[in-house]
């Protein structure tokens, strides 16, 4: 066995040893309800970067051994001006500025959970980096970290609600952001409710005159389990999952504005390829590998469906029937490719 086959066995292994620790049940709860205790375990467990005498090598992307500050020496600009509040704080959404935004909040999977973002080695792919989410995190400043949240920390540096550091959902450190890795569509409406409750707990929000950004951002994963079951991941059910927990989110969660993303294009997965990036994938969304021209094409019709209903639906105002509420459409990963290299190669470390 050579050392890379080695290095798949022991990820796939320690990633079993993750899962078999979780009720593996299709009900979003019981998938949950592996225990903190066991969670923390696995935590102290991957620390350093060498378990049982095998070094791990390092993640292709900043070197995170030397320079630990993700990431690393890079720093970024924030080249917009700072608009104030309004003078009196709106009470239609419609008038909202950046700088009338008190909370922040966030629902979606892995890719909001923030999975690996800060890793150094395999194993800590499996860590929530929600302080590095894109729409929520909010470690260190934007020159650090340029997420959402650290934009409007631009705008207003009292903002409330954001994710620092690591941590599962139900953790102080996560915030009001409830993604979960793994999560589907049929989910959000739990994660809707999860958020209200949230809210409603912290003493630092005032929930009923706070006003409130939350991003959502779901698909991928039933892009990925859509050829093993074509009704229950239809486009359509995809959307209507979506548009009801948004409507959970009209009814009780006061003064919002709904940020929803796009599904990004799942076929990419295919040209993502490797051993490493093979057996993740497999284990995880193994109905965009391997793919003939048919199939692949299939694929992609459907995920440019999940694109354009969900476009149309939140489009076409639906939502807006409260004055305090309403839902608008990021469409901004929908013709998001791959990156090429100088020598037309796909850049795999833009993903670290």
């Amino acid at each position: 066995m050579t050392n890379l086959e080695y290095l798949a066995t022991i990820v796939i292994i320690v990633q079993v040893c993750i899962v078999s620790s979780a009720v593996l049940n299709e009900d979003a709860i019981q998938r949950e309800k592996y225990t903190q205790q066991k969670y923390e375990r696995y935590l102290n467990y991957i620390q350093y970067p060498s378990l049982g005498g095998l070094n791990f090598t390092n993640l292709p992307g900043f070197d995170c051994f030397s320079s630990p500050e993700w990431p690393g020496l890079r720093r970024f600009e924030f080249k917009c001006n700072a608009l104030t509040p309004s003078d009196v704080v709106p009470e239609n959404v419609h008038l909202l500025r950046p700088a009338d935004i008190k909370v922040i909040g966030a629902m979606g999977d892995s890719l909001t959970a923030a999975n690996g973002a800060g890793a150094c080695f395999l194993p800590q792919l499996a860590l929530e980096y929600r302080g590095k989410s894109f729409s929520h995190g909010g470690d260190k400043t934007f020159a650090r970290v340029p997420s959402l949240a650290n934009i409007l920390k631009q705008f207003n540096p009292d903002l409330k609600g954001y994710g620092v550091e690591t941590g599962r959902w139900n953790s102080s450190n996560a915030g009001m952001n409830v993604g979960f890795p793994g999560d589907v569509s049929s989910d959000m409406p739990t994660q809707a409710e999860r958020l209200v409750a949230k809210m409603k707990r912290d003493p630092d929000i005032d929930f009923y005159n706070d006003w409130k950004l939350v991003t959502l951002f779901i698909g991928a994963n039933d892009i990925c389990d859509w050829c093993k079951d074509t009704a229950l991941y239809h486009p359509q059910v995809y959307v209507d999952n979506i548009m009801q927990s948004l409507r959970i989110l009209q009814k009780k969660l006061p003064r919002t504005l709904v940020n929803v993303v796009g599904v990004l294009n799942v076929p990419e997965v295919e040209a993502l390829r490797g051993p490493i990036c093979d057996v993740f994938h497999l284990l995880w969304c193994d109905c965009a590998m391997f793919l003939d021209e048919k199939e692949l094409t299939k694929l992609t019709q459907v995920t440019r469906e999940y694109q354009r209903l969900l476009q149309e639906t939140i489009g076409s105002g639906v939502l807006d029937g409260k004055p305090d509420f309403t839902a608008v459409h990021q469409p901004f990963l929908h013709n998001t490719g791959v990156p090429l290299t100088e020598v037309m190669q796909y850049n795999v470390v833009t993903f670290s």
